[in-house]
């Protein structure tokens, strides 16, 4: 074999390698791109003017991680909707609203933030960063009379300042204090079902846990439960702090202060309301498990 050849062999041998070497660092750097938070999306979307003549909004969105607050005109009626709180959970905070405004003021004040804080500038902005929480995603949509529009979202940071985003909570708030709801659990309008009441538990629920099959009633303040057929539990419950629990204080217990205080029931522990069909059994005395009952309807 002539030298030539032998060179031109060690020069495309030499080219694969660092072909190959290439490619592997590209596909390294994709990979810890996805893995550091993945690819980054940013786009200017067309039809979106930054200089807004209209000053009539005919309906309005803002979502943040706080709070979804929206409204909207139809036929002089003005729908709104509202949910947050900083925690789902049990604790009061969280409130979900929907209702017919008294008054249509709402607009005005909405309008005066969104020229104050110039919230039509970068309209049509949108910024994504794959792999991120969506619950920490900010939108802002705004329809207006003349059709014109603003639209903003990103998943990163606030597509507003946070002063504004202040502002607009405020407005929605006092509105909702005007009607007579507010944005607390309790002055809610819609069903909460991590705040369970009696109302919502009424009935009969079955499930199943490790081959057992479980049959809850709830009538009244009364309970019955019964495993595989037979009758386990008879008496009273009490829902604290969203817990189902054995209306039974435990022996040498005068005045019970929290859940810790009434006896169990025979085989399950407590229940919670999952949501409108389905109940969660805790299984904690011999180790810890659970599983869902169904609403019977």
């Amino acid at each position: 074999m002539s030298k030539k050849i032998i060179a031109f062999i060690i020069i495309i041998v030499f080219i694969i390698i660092i072909g190959g070497i290439t490619l592997g660092l590209n596909i390294f750097k994709k990979r810890t791109e996805l893995i550091d938070g993945g690819t980054t999306k940013e786009r200017r979307l067309r039809g979106y003017k930054e200089k807004i003549t209209s000053k009539e909004i005919i309906s309005f969105e803002y979502t943040c991680g706080k709070f979804k607050v929206t409204c909207v005109l139809e036929d002089n009626n003005l729908h709104i909707t509202s949910k947050g709180g900083e925690s789902y959970y049990r604790d009061g905070t969280y409130f979900k609203l929907d209702y017919i405004s008294k008054t249509n003021t709402i607009l005005k004040e909405l309008q005066e933030i969104i020229d104050k804080y110039n919230i039509s500038m970068n309209n049509g902005y949108e910024h994504e960063v794959a792999g991120l929480d969506p619950s920490i995603s900010t939108t802002i949509k705004v329809l207006y009379k003349s059709k014109e529009k603003i639209y903003k979202y990103d998943n990163q940071m606030r597509v507003i300042t946070k002063e504004a985003e202040d502002e607009i909570y405020e407005v929605f708030h006092k509105n909702a204090i005007e009607n007579g709801y507010d944005f607390t659990s309790e002055k809610s309008n819609v069903e909460l079902y991590n705040d369970a009441t009696k109302e919502y538990v009424q009935g009969t629920w079955k499930g199943k846990h490790f081959g057992s099959e479980y049959k809850v009633e709830f009538n009244g303040t009364k309970i019955k439960i019964y495993k595989d057929g037979k009758l386990t539990d008879e008496g009273w419950y009490k829902i604290i702090d969203g817990d189902i629990v054995n209306d039974k204080p435990k022996k040498g217990v005068t005045i019970p202060k929290d859940r810790s205080d009434y006896e169990e029931f025979s085989d399950i522990s407590i229940m919670k309301k999952k949501n409108d069909f389905t109940i969660t059994m805790y299984f904690m005395k011999d180790g810890y498990s659970t599983d869902d009952l169904l609403k019977e309807e």
